[in-house]
């Protein structure tokens, strides 16, 4: 895959990710369920990072019409030109890619330290109700002094964090928020999380797919909120507890942002859980999930797959699929499938000639030039 292929590439997904995270947010409009909410928004994860592994994997149809025929000297000024720009994007995304991925690696070292340094609380675990102790049975309570608000982890062993200070709460206020993270934990929403920190590394310079990314965790939170909570007087004591989050602390802790689910959050979701909490209290929901929402965004997802813009003036009108990725061929050919990696030209001109003379120019024009002195 040569550098204006990439250019091509890099555009043609960002337009899938937007057509995408459009038509997931259409079908939340639709309903009034968080919890079907819920599934359109991890649905929408799997489906932007399908849209990645399928576009550097597989070949694309080609419904658009390719760029019309050029003279030789249009063609070769047109390819140098995108290939310069595919590789300036190229770097680009592989710094910013980088970057992110280090900072979910120096975030996962810090979770590990801090969770070294977090101790378990087995007097804890007593005095909790009996119905609550067999929701626990299997995940670690621990208690820390270094965070302000709880969070949940999920990797080998299900575990649940809780500030010291949380431990002045009543015994009614600390089950709801301990309901909470378990029902984060029965969902899978940890191992949910670092699927999202992947989509976000990928596609780290859009700003559409950070929008997916915070409405997933808004529609996590609601989900919680509504296992937690079952009765009037629990949510009007789940909502004492937000108030709580809000006095205490100003901001969530920057140790486990990356990749540990916080109870408290910003600020801003904290008043869109506290205001959808009253609208049940008045309006009680106890709808499933909908399987069928998350089928239309696979739906969609293969469909957008068709949106593909022809950038490359090098792309052949003779063929509706684009060639195969070299190492999908190369996979492919090992194992006696053959498939077709190369274009099928439907002109001929003699345009690499003249690219090539375009590249060879300013060096012979150089050696022209006469020396300092002479």
């Amino acid at each position: 895959m040569n550098a204006f292929q990439l250019l091509e590439l890099f555009i043609s997904l960002s337009l899938q990710a937007t057509l995408l995270a459009l038509t997931c947010w259409a079908l939340g409009r639709c309903t009034a369920n968080d919890c079907t909410r819920a599934r359109i928004w991890s649905t929408c994860q799997i489906a932007l990072l399908s849209l990645f592994v399928l576009a550097i994997s597989l070949p694309h149809v080609r419904l658009l019409p390719s760029p019309g025929t050029q003279s030789p000297d249009q063609l070769a000024d047109a390819t140098l030109i995108g290939s310069r720009w595919g590789q300036i994007i190229v770097i680009f995304w592989a710094a910013g890619a980088a970057f992110s991925l280090l900072a979910m690696l120096r975030s996962a070292m810090k979770l590990r330290r801090l969770l070294q340094e977090s101790p378990t609380s087995p007097t804890l675990m007593a005095n909790l109700p009996v119905a609550l102790q067999q929701q626990l049975a299997g995940i670690d309570l621990r208690i820390t002094n270094h965070l302000q608000h709880p969070f949940c982890w999920q990797f080998h062993r299900p575990l649940i964090v809780l500030p010291r200070s949380y431990l002045c709460l009543s015994p009614q206020e600390l089950s709801l928020v301990l309901r909470h993270e378990i029902a984060h934990l029965q969902s899978a929403h940890p191992l949910g999380l670092w699927l999202q920190r992947i989509v976000e590394t990928i596609y780290w310079y859009h700003p559409v797919v950070w929008w997916c990314g915070r409405q997933l965790s808004l529609s996590r939170e609601l989900v919680c909120d509504m296992a937690a909570t079952q009765t009037r007087d629990e949510i009007a004591q789940y909502l004492r507890v937000l108030l709580k989050v809000v006095e205490q602390a100003d901001e969530a802790d920057p140790r486990v942002w990356g990749l540990g689910l916080l109870f408290g959050g910003d600020f801003g979701a904290l008043a869109q859980r506290a205001r959808r909490l009253a609208e049940r209290a008045s309006r009680p929901q106890s709808f499933p999930a909908s399987n069928g929402a998350a089928a239309l965004v696979i739906a969609a997802c293969l469909l957008i797959t068709t949106a593909w813009l022809p950038l490359n003036p090098l792309n052949s009108s003779r063929a509706l699929w684009s060639p195969c990725p070299a190492w999908t061929s190369s996979v492919l050919h090992d194992v006696g499938i053959s498939v077709r990696d190369y274009e099928i030209y439907d002109r001929q001109l003699d345009w690499q000639d003249r690219l090539q003379d375009r590249i060879d120019l300013p060096a012979a024009t150089n050696s022209m030039q006469p020396a300092s002195g002479d």
